[in-house]
């Protein structure tokens, strides 16, 4: 995206050019210093009506090792998609048959980190796995990248 492109050449994207790089690496992520927000800093999003804390993941829930599994399997399901399709409030992904059992195991990890997301996965008779996340305003936008 743009802005991706803007912090990239800034030379700082923080701990999201970790995680979205594909080989996060958890333990620099999980010692990195967090500041509590501002006055100032907690009243913005409103001005969207989007409470601030409806569509923050916390990666410090997993024990060590399962941030990398969330990882893998994040990077394993991506590589299996096969097609999207913009929802109101999400996505719906086409997936590869070899990515179901992948995706189910992602789904219980990114449950316990980024517990906004709705998930439904289906595999009908004859047809693709299928996977779909929505959630609340601001969910659809993490994902717009996948």
């Amino acid at each position: 995206s743009e802005t991706e492109r803007v912090a990239i050449e800034a030379g700082n994207v923080w701990i999201e050019g970790d995680l979205c790089s594909g080989k996060p690496d958890f333990d620099k992520i999980f010692e990195e210093p967090y500041p509590e927000l501002t006055d100032k800093e907690s009243l913005m999003g409103r001005e969207f009506d989007i409470p601030l804390d409806v569509v923050a993941c916390d990666l410090t829930v997993f024990e060590p090792g399962e941030g990398l599994r969330h990882a893998e399997l994040l990077q394993s399901v991506r590589g299996a998609t096969r097609g999207r399709e913009e929802l109101a409030d999400g996505w719906r992904f086409a997936l590869d048959g070899s990515a179901f059992a992948w995706a189910a195991e992602w789904i219980g990890y990114e449950r316990r980190c980024c517990g906004f997301f709705d998930f439904r996965l289906e595999w009908l008779s004859g047809q693709e796995p299928v996977l779909t996340v929505t959630g609340p305003p601001g969910a659809k936008e993490m994902l717009a990248g996948w």
